[in-house]
């Protein structure tokens, strides 16, 4: 009685549910990028150091699901990781952090992120740092840009936006401001730009180095023990660098004592 029970369940799941399998696999290739990500586990993650012209150097790690930034002068990190792709500033000196929606942080930094893009101009392929790279035709630089297998562009647009530059379909590696020479002796897609090469001084930003290794969660964790903090200023600009500004203040005799600090 139990077997015959047995078979006539399976011959009723069978005709109920024919395309179960198919169904399943369907589903599963309109899963988003960023979800696949998620459901993925990592294998790589990269560190690119870069040089800005005017806040000195940069280290970023990234992977699939998640970035980091570390600001070397200033001292604070950025951490954003998938699935909501979160913003956190921390400051591991003075144990505090803030967290923001990415498009809260994006708003702040006056940064509007693209879901379409025109096709580039290409000028040429130059070798940055340890890889190549096209460089790209701009209206205010020309840009070295690559593309990382598998990194989203949560990814690309939070390393445009903390260099507040207008966002695009990869990561800059190298960008060379505008030195425009006669444009009646150029033509369109001609190479209208000085190269980094020719003009050094023209740099703005430039790769110091690019690595490819084993992925590490911990490189993407934050620090415990912080306390929240709301001002993200606070976290751009540690205690020590404040009170070091205020004591300048009112060594010039501005500030609450006026006209009472002492001067050297």
């Amino acid at each position: 009685m139990a077997k015959n029970s047995l078979k006539l369940f399976q011959r009723i799941r069978q005709r109920a549910f024919p395309c179960t399998t198919a169904l399943l696999s369907f589903a599963l290739l309109f899963v988003s990028e960023t979800e696949v990500f998620a459901l993925s586990p990592n294998k790589t993650q990269w560190h690119l150091q870069l040089r800005d012209q005017s806040t000195g150097i940069h280290d970023f790690y990234f992977c699939p699901t998640a970035v980091k930034i570390l600001d070397k002068a200033r001292g604070y990190s950025i951490v954003s990781s998938a699935p909501d792709w979160d913003v956190v500033l921390f400051r591991p000196d003075d144990k505090v952090y803030c967290k923001q929606s990415r498009s809260q942080y994006y708003f702040n930094m006056g940064f509007k992120p693209k879901t379409t893009f025109s096709a580039p101009i290409v000028l040429a392929t130059q070798k940055i740092g340890p890889v190549t790279a096209p460089l790209i035709y701009g209206p205010y630089h020309n840009d070295a840009i690559k593309k990382f297998k598998g990194i989203p562009t949560q990814v690309d647009d939070l390393i445009s936006c903390y260099f507040k530059m207008g966002c695009v379909p990869g990561i800059r590696l190298r960008c060379v401001s505008n030195k425009v020479p006669d444009r009646s002796k150029t033509s369109l897609g001609a190479q209208v730009f000085l190269s980094a090469a020719e003009d050094p001084s023209g740099v703005t930003l430039e790769t110091m180095s690019l690595s490819e290794m084993p992925y590490d969660a911990s490189t993407f964790k934050i620090p415990a023990g912080l306390r929240a903090e709301k001002d993200t200023k606070h976290i751009k600009t540690g205690l020590a660098k404040r009170k070091e500004a205020e004591a300048i203040f009112l060594d010039m005799g501005v500030g609450d004592e006026l006209g009472k600090a002492k001067r050297k």
